[in-house]
């Protein structure tokens, strides 16, 4: 891993450790987090796409500063190997590191980022086995981490949130601070919901859809859906990208 400074394209500094998965790289409060797995086994792999069990062994999560990139603190984690995962997410927000992955299950750990202690940890099973049902990514929302079909308190893992909307079709959640995006459970009709958790009222906005993974972007108090039709086989009537503002 290596840091570049936008403003002259030098390298700022260099990290070099064990095999990080790209997919928990996480920044936040001045932090760069990761898991990397320290397998004597790949340290000598010529390339870092690996399907090697052995990724799974020997895992630490790690916390460099991100502007010099000295470690602050490296510990010692395990996971939940049988079957190995099919997804694996870290996630910071606030004082926590949420590290959310499939097996069989869904598993939520969360971590402190002031030392890498381990705070709380849950398990639940998938919300549906079809159409990425098992493979969500977490969603933190205001002091919550959505990991279908439970929302869980940040600070101390207690379900905060139950039976969360059930939805037809692909796609995953995507937030905003206090709003949650995502396709109805009619998908034919290309209906997208925006819950708003705080007074849990939900608006629908029929004719189009997002895309068949993830394309509703929240930023700058507005919500952008970038066309992703092609090749979809769902029927709905707006096939264009919509962007939506507070009136």
């Amino acid at each position: 891993m290596f840091a570049i400074d936008r403003q002259t394209g030098r390298k700022q500094w260099e990290y070099r450790g064990g095999k990080i998965i790209n997919t928990t790289i996480a920044i936040g409060d001045g932090r760069v987090y990761f898991v990397e797995s320290n397998s004597s086994s790949l340290r000598n792999e010529p390339t870092s796409r690996i399907d090697s069990s052995s990724l799974w062994s020997s895992l630490r999560l790690v916390a460099l500063s991100q502007q010099t990139g000295a470690k602050a603190w490296s510990k010692s984690i395990t996971v939940n190997k049988s079957p190995y995962p099919v997804v694996f997410f870290l996630a910071q927000a606030k004082n926590r590191l949420i590290l959310s992955y499939t097996t069989s299950r869904y598993y939520v750990d969360a971590f402190s980022t002031g030392n890498g202690s381990k705070v709380w940890s849950k398990n639940h099973s998938w919300n549906r086995n079809h159409h990425g049902g098992h493979m969500y990514h977490p969603v933190i929302v205001d002091d919550a981490v959505i990991v279908e079909p439970y929302g869980y308190s940040l600070s101390n893992g207690n379900t905060v949130h139950r039976g969360l909307p059930q939805r037809g079709g692909c796609s995953t959640m995507s937030a905003s601070h206090n709003t949650v995006h995502y396709i109805n459970w009619d998908y034919d009709k290309g209906s997208m919901y925006f819950w708003d958790v705080n007074t849990n009222r939900r608006r629908l906005m029929v004719g189009s859809r997002s895309s068949c993974w993830l394309s509703l972007i929240s930023g700058n108090g507005m919500i952008l859906s970038p066309t992703a039709s092609s090749g979809c086989r769902c029927r709905y009537p707006i096939q264009t990208s919509i962007g939506f503002t507070r009136r």
